[in-house]
């Protein structure tokens, strides 16, 4: 779950509370016992969870519709209340994305967070959240050993990340 608005808002910690009382457990972005990078969440069923079919799927929509919901009403916060503060995230995160020349995996993470807000709240022209998306993986550690010359050096992932943000972000403009 991409959850940046109640990150933002500091939300998060009502809904893993809400999460935990509801038998789930919130993890990070590469599950059990990881940090959360990019505002990415994982919930996952815990210990006490019935695993009755039918009570299962009842909970999972049950949770599942809360999430959204929470979020969306964060996302409207967001814009209505701190409005210059998403702005001035958006328009640095766009600005090192249309600049950078080395970018980490744990930083393009919290870059493309913020993107994939922006297009969402329509803040962010001339990128598709689906770009965005697939960069996650095409630019991510394992694909990039993969497939690219040289991808065991993390200075060339780096160097990569950096040249494939920067063509696919420099048509993109801040709007609003």
């Amino acid at each position: 779950c991409h959850l940046p608005g109640l990150v933002l808002t500091g939300g998060i910690e009502s809904l893993a509370s809400n999460v935990s009382d509801a038998g789930f457990t919130v993890r990070g972005f590469w599950g059990e016992g990881s940090e959360i990078l990019g505002n990415t969440f994982q919930l996952t069923d815990g210990p006490g969870l019935s695993h009755q079919t039918s009570d299962m799927l009842s909970r999972i929509e049950s949770l599942g519709q809360e999430v959204i919901e929470r979020e969306a009403l964060a996302r409207i916060e967001l814009q209505t209340q701190k409005g210059i503060i998403i702005k001035d995230k958006l328009a640095r995160a766009l600005a090192i994305l249309q600049n950078c020349r080395v970018l980490s995996s744990t930083e393009i993470l919290a870059l493309f967070s913020a993107m994939r807000l922006g297009v969402d709240l329509g803040m962010i022209e001339r990128v598709r959240r689906s770009d965005i998306s697939l960069l996650i993986y095409e630019l991510g550690k394992a694909y990039l050993r993969w497939a690219l010359p040289g991808g065991n050096s993390a200075r060339v992932r780096q160097v990569h990340r950096a040249n494939r943000v920067r063509d696919v972000f420099r048509r993109a403009k801040l709007v609003g």
